[in-house]
């Protein structure tokens, strides 16, 4: 683990400065890595299927166990996480507040911890919200603009029975109409009961 700490160390160099040099010797010491772990998991599973009694039992349980890590599954406990602080969650509010907590000052955290705390505050934009709150920017023309070019092109229409290729030509006519529904709709938290 050591080594991919300092892997880690070295990625966060390359992702400030961009050298090339840099970037063969990660790449480089990465796939190394990469190769270690590989090699130390197929040494870990040939062990234990040739210390078990019913080897082809062992390897159906292993290959079980690791199709339900994958995928996500674990059908014999309930999602637990362990906090910061050390308690124990298990409510999914409660675990994507402490996700959304960490997640919102690990930059810094990580820059501190690899420069100490003299490093630059301005190298990362997070601010600590509250972790059940966050904020939206006031639409403008552009975004609608923007949102409206990144719909696909159909033929056929939606519920609405508006086709996308219709809209995209005739947007600049309801334009203003459009940001000022959508700043209503983020301004009240509600989608308008009327465009349901």
């Amino acid at each position: 683990m050591n080594e991919s700490h300092q892997l880690e160390k070295v990625h966060w160099l390359l992702c400030l400065f961009r050298d090339e040099e840099l970037q063969y010797q990660y790449k480089q010491r990465k796939q190394q890595l990469d190769l270690q772990m590989s090699n130390a998991k197929h040494d870990y599973f040939t062990n234990l299927i040739n210390s078990a009694p019913s080897k082809t039992k062992k390897i159906w349980n292993i290959v079980s166990q690791q199709k339900d890590r994958k995928q996500g599954k674990d059908s014999k406990k309930d999602l637990q996480v362990l906090s910061t602080n050390g308690e124990i969650l298990t409510k999914p509010d409660k675990i994507a507040n402490e996700f959304g907590d960490y997640f919102s000052s690990v930059a810094n955290d990580k820059l501190n911890l690899a420069y100490g705390t003299s490093s630059n505050n301005n190298t990362t934009s997070t601010k600590r919200q509250p972790s059940n709150t966050f904020f939206l920017e006031e639409v403008n023309a552009r975004d609608i603009t923007r949102a409206i070019k990144d719909v696909k092109n159909k033929i056929f229409s939606g519920m609405d029975g508006i086709q996308s290729s219709l809209l995209k030509k005739t947007y600049m006519s309801i334009l203003p109409t459009l940001t000022f529904l959508c700043g209503q709709v983020i301004d009240s938290g509600q989608f308008l009961q009327l465009l349901k």
